[in-house]
């Protein structure tokens, strides 16, 4: 399953991490909220310290290591981070703005694309630009009700709940749980 094909599924919940320890707790989490069908959905976040060259092994680990898993590259800000990552074979890609042109780009290269998004007007600004899904960042600072209300305003526009709690902290991981819950419709 692509990447795409997992946004449209509504039996798909997306649990994007850059950590080893994180996405096991997530998936777990998500297990113990009673989803039976998690796609483990995991972002390499590139920046000036860990620039996409750098992530090129991990990446490529993964690959082999677990060919179901779908692999982003998170903070795409540029046309060359974007066909960077395409060359490296991204099944998706994270930008941290909604930028027309990067989410246009990624449109006509076939390569789905998550905005960054934090309130209702920014989802709506990835909507209205045609990004293939809104990836809400600091979800750990929202309810699973917030969750649920915002998904509401835009149905078709798929949301991503991208949250940092710490695996080992027991709060994060109910919080995993809470928000798969809220992105399945399990309230």
């Amino acid at each position: 399953m692509n990447f795409a094909d997992a946004l449209r599924s509504p039996r798909k919940i997306c649990l994007i991490s850059n950590q080893t320890s994180m996405e096991k707790a997530l998936s777990a989490a998500a297990d113990k909220a009673g989803l039976s069908d998690v796609l483990l959905c995991v972002c390499y976040e590139q920046s000036e310290l860990h620039p996409l060259k750098e992530l090129e092994p991990r990446f490529k680990a993964l690959r082999a290591a677990a060919p179901d898993t779908l692999i982003g590259i998170a903070n795409v800000c540029t046309m060359v981070q974007l066909q960077g990552a395409r060359s490296l074979g991204a099944d998706f890609l994270m930008t941290g703005f909604t930028d027309p042109a990067l989410i246009k780009e990624a449109a006509r290269l076939n390569l789905p694309l998550a905005a960054s998004v934090g309130t209702l007007s920014e989802m709506a600004a990835a909507s209205e630009l045609g990004a293939d899904a809104a990836a809400l960042t600091f979800a750990d600072h929202l309810s699973a009700a917030q969750l649920a209300a915002m998904h509401r305003v835009f149905p078709n526009l798929p949301l991503i709940a991208v949250f940092a709690a710490d695996p080992q902290d027991k709060a994060g991981a109910c919080l995993a749980s809470e928000i798969s819950c809220a992105l399945s419709g399990n309230f």
